[in-house]
């Protein structure tokens, strides 16, 4: 019986013991919380099974359709997925695999609570625009390291606090954008990675390109050309990791003038050149 309809029925699906189907490389266990790096291979896929807790994963690197309730969605690299306990879904990764960071939330911990409330008994997920643009990639790929290196557990605790209180703003600091940023916001995603002018997007949804950008930064902190700069970096990081593209084909898909203009954005954004961030996740996947 398809779990869907097990569902509806009133029978339950059996959760999986562990948070994971992939292959763990790496865990440290903490009071509320447990978080893994995971490693799937490519094309893997996973039947409709359940987790037992509640759980957020950061996609490191790699791709996954991930299907819950009869809807699939693509995942990819830094993109954040939220699950209440429970929840039934099924996985297919894509032809490089995929690598994630997932964080378990112990059973009656605020923050599991936390996570059920804000995800209404559903899956939710948050694509990589707006990581990106919060600077959040940083964030991810350092706890990857410090998950390897053996970091203070105080460090990690902030940097999975700072990811997850950004995972449950998002959403609803998403319906309190006026109806312009709204708008613009969306027009620039959708038409990445050679968006119109920030003149001609304030012209599409109606304002003065000043009142955009000025409410474009009241409303998310950063403005329009921060947000395209954000956009190129987290597109740039998912060929990195699942291309063997040249770094000259990578720059133009994603937007920038040309391969050094890349070099020098992806490292003073991220810390790392684009060679080094493919040599530390492209061939680890």
């Amino acid at each position: 019986m398809l779990p869907i309809l097990a569902r509806r029925r009133g029978l339950a699906l059996q959760p999986y013991p562990d948070i994971t189907l992939g292959n763990r490389c790496g865990r440290l266990d903490l009071p509320d919380l447990s978080i893994s790096e995971v490693v799937y291979p490519p094309g893997q896929t996973m039947g409709s099974h359940s987790h037992r807790n509640a759980n957020v994963s950061l996609m490191l690197a790699g791709s996954c359709d991930e299907t819950v309730g009869g809807r699939t969605w693509q995942v990819g690299a830094m993109s954040l997925v939220l699950k209440p306990a429970g929840a039934v879904h099924s996985n297919h990764y894509g032809p490089a695999g995929a690598r994630s960071m997932i964080i378990e939330l112990q059973e009656n911990s605020d923050l599991a609570r936390d996570l059920e409330k804000e995800v209404e008994g559903t899956a939710r997920w948050i694509s990589s625009a707006p990581i990106a643009a919060r600077g959040l990639q940083t964030l991810g790929l350092s706890l990857a390291s410090q998950l390897r290196e053996g970091h203070s557990q105080q460090t990690i605790v902030e940097d999975i606090t700072e990811l997850l209180s950004f995972a449950f703003r998002e959403q609803e600091d998403r319906l309190r954008w006026r109806r312009c940023v709204r708008e613009a916001w969306t027009l620039l995603r959708e038409s990445f990675p050679f968006p119109p002018s920030q003149k001609d997007v304030a012209r599409t949804v109606g304002v003065h390109p000043v009142y955009l950008a000025r409410a474009f930064r009241q409303q998310l902190g950063y403005s329009p050309t921060e947000f395209r700069r954000q956009l190129q970096i987290a597109e740039a990081a998912r060929r990195l990791a699942e291309t063997r593209e040249p770094l000259s084909l990578i720059a133009s898909a994603a937007g920038f003038s040309d391969q050094s203009h890349l070099t020098r954005t992806f490292r003073a954004q991220l810390g790392v050149t684009p060679g080094r961030f493919r040599r530390r996740f492209g061939n680890s996947i």
